[in-house]
């Protein structure tokens, strides 16, 4: 048993990594897979605590402090909603889901180990190549509806892990390997109808290039924009979903798949209590109900943590990611090489998790509470003057031991 604690330690970086790329195999697996990582994450700080081999870092205090507050106000909020049979669940769910941040802060790894891990390349790739075919075979399918049927989500906030592969294997022009990399991903993301995920891998790409090289490379991005929008119009006029006929408000709302006009019912009805919401997973008793696909989902995470928690969560919750990235300028100005990389990289997924958020999934989806926690504990570490003293060790030339 010890020596599989040890294990999920020494590896607690890459854990989180392999949930959810396994995850894509079905959503039981992924369920059991986080489950297990609780257990097994848990279990080694427990171990690591009892033998006094821990890490603890300077704030652990100010971010154990604003996630205490965060699911007390949460659970506040179903008490005075009277919802608490309705939510506790979900809110289960996310607590466990959100102790990540913990896990990822306190188990003593070295963040330098991402680097060189064949681990981690091998699993983005399987989870890329898992949803690649899934979507090959439902393309194939006449009834088949790709953007319905096939889960893409993983595929934007994985990819940008591969950045180590390119950054590690490929010396030279590594970052027009990889951006061709992401186009092809773009390209086959469009094709099968899957906007959020698009706007996900451009998102990432843009920030990749502008953080990693320190200056705006937009004017290179704005072609790939322009050329995906294009393709985007003609697709949708080619399948019909658009009238070319009607106005560009009726055009917007149906290229959002009808989600701005749900925000905007969202916004017009506002919680009665708008400090403590509604509470969790108790929308539907309280915003007006429109006949269409989506029901009372409010497909933004953001928009879906005012109305059931409240200003008091949706202000935490944009508090303590706030101070998780409170070292990102000293990483953009100082941190070189492979400490770069890696940040980059973790930074990429950080954004399309968010971007995620604000255009489908909910804040209780697994994709969004889990990796956005874990991803928030990663950055914090890797701005850590730790993190900074371990990379530059590695820089340092190894003495060696004189013949006797």
């Amino acid at each position: 048993m010890d020596f599989v604690l040890r294990y999920v330690s020494r590896h607690a970086a890459f854990l989180p990594v392999l949930v959810l790329c396994l995850g894509t195999l079905g959503r039981g697996v992924m369920n059991s897979l986080l489950f297990l990582y609780f257990i097994f994450a848990l279990s080694a700080v427990f171990y690591h605590v009892k033998h006094n081999d821990y890490r603890l870092p300077k704030n652990i205090g100010v971010i154990g402090i604003i996630w205490f507050c965060l699911f007390s106000g949460a659970m506040l909020s179903l008490f005075y909603n009277d919802a608490f049979d309705v939510g506790i669940k979900h809110w289960g769910i996310a607590l466990l889901s959100s102790a990540t941040v913990f896990f990822t802060l306190l188990l003593p790894f070295k963040t330098s180990g991402l680097y060189s891990n064949k681990g981690l390349a091998i699993i983005v790739l399987f989870a890329l190549a898992y949803v690649g075919v899934k979507l090959f075979v439902c393309v194939l399918d006449e009834v088949c509806i790709p953007a319905v049927s096939v889960s893409t989500m993983v595929v934007p906030i994985v990819a940008s892990f591969l950045l180590f592969t390119f950054h590690h294997f490929i010396v030279k022009n590594w970052f027009l390997w990889f951006s061709l990399f992401l186009i092809l991903v773009t390209a086959l993301l469009v094709f099968a109808d899957s906007r959020t995920e698009v706007l996900m891998v451009l998102m990432v790409h843009l920030l990749i290039a502008v953080f990693y090289y320190r200056k705006s490379l937009l004017i290179l991005f704005v072609p790939i924009l322009f050329l995906v929008v294009v393709m985007f119009f003609s697709l949708f006029l080619q399948h019909g979903e658009v009238n070319p006929d009607s106005d560009i408000k009726d055009m917007i709302y149906t290229l959002s798949s009808n989600r701005i006009e749900i925000w905007e019912r969202s916004v017009t009805n506002p919680p009665p209590n708008q400090l403590l919401g509604v509470g969790i997973d108790n929308t539907a008793a309280y915003l007006p109900k429109k006949k269409n696909r989506h029901g009372s989902a409010l497909h933004n995470a953001y928009l879906e943590m005012w109305y059931e928690n409240g200003l008091l969560w949706l202000g935490l919750w944009l508090g303590l990611f706030i101070y998780l990235l409170k070292n990102i300028r000293t990483v953009y100005t100082q941190a070189e090489g492979k400490h770069r990389a890696i940040y980059t990289a973790f930074l990429g997924s950080f954004v399309a998790v968010l971007t995620a958020g604000m255009l489908d999934k909910g804040y209780l989806s697994i994709y969004f509470t889990f990796f956005i926690f874990y991803l928030g504990a990663m950055l914090y570490r890797l701005g850590e003057p730790e993190a900074f003293d371990e990379f530059n060790d590695e820089k340092k030339p190894r003495l060696k031991k004189p013949i006797t």
